[in-house]
């Protein structure tokens, strides 16, 4: 592990504990925050402690992955091949943010103790599994815009737009890819309308997947495109 990755890991640790003493309903928060048994509310504080629980993502991850790209130039030349070169690449990004999310895993489970519960512990699959989703889509953006910039704000405004377009009954949860990190939005506990959770899974793994064809093809155009000279074309 280099010293960046470990103060990824010290900072993911100490979110995790920052946001179990804050969150009024900590259980409600990993689930999917502002739902009760009784309604669904779109809540400003609420929505703010959701994002920060993907930040591992988005200011950590998508960081790395920025310096990588700009600096490939001078690191693309160690590996045979640029596929390698991006499998190596993109391989750590996944398995760093695995890493970040078991010691997520790890600290609500100390939070929680003995109040540890089935649907925490199906709570925190589905935020992590969320988590890798958002950086392959992340990571999808930035190579086609080219700007890590757009690719932060946007995850932010879609993950905050997909809750409230629920809320606002406006969208179903099962039609609402940027919710499918949230418990509560499961057909389990959401009733006929909420997301499955096998084909959440499958549909994000395979947008999580979909990366690897950047090792040929028209794919592999748009890689050296973004890695010929280490600049944004």
């Amino acid at each position: 592990m280099n010293k960046k990755f470990i103060l990824s890991v010290v900072i993911t640790i100490g979110l995790t504990f920052f946001l179990g003493v804050t969150a009024l309903d900590f259980t409600n928060l990993l689930s999917g925050p502002g739902w009760t048994s009784e309604m669904d509310g779109f809540y400003g504080v609420d929505i703010v402690q959701w994002l920060l629980l993907f930040m591992p993502v988005y200011a950590l991850e998508l960081w790395h992955c920025e310096d990588m790209l700009n600096r490939a130039y001078l690191y693309v030349h160690r590996y045979q091949k640029v596929q390698s070169w991006w499998l190596h690449l993109y391989g750590t990004l996944v398995l760093e943010t695995v890493i970040l999310y078991l010691c997520m895993s790890g600290c609500v489970c100390i939070i929680m103790g003995i109040h540890l519960t089935k649907q925490i512990a199906v709570s925190l699959f589905l935020v992590m599994l969320h988590a890798i989703f958002l950086l392959a889509f992340s990571v999808w953006i930035r190579l086609i815009s080219g700007n890590m910039i757009i690719v932060s704000i946007l995850v932010v405004v879609l993950e905050t737009v997909a809750k409230f377009m629920v809320v606002t009954n406006h969208m179903t949860p099962a039609h609402s890819l940027f919710s499918w990190g949230m418990y509560n939005y499961t057909r389990q506990n959401y009733g006929a309308d909420g997301f499955s959770i096998i084909i959440a899974t499958i549909i994000q793994l395979i947008v999580i997947g979909s990366l690897l064809i950047l090792v040929s093809g028209k794919g592999k155009v748009l890689l050296l495109r973004r890695i010929s000279d280490g600049k944004v074309h």
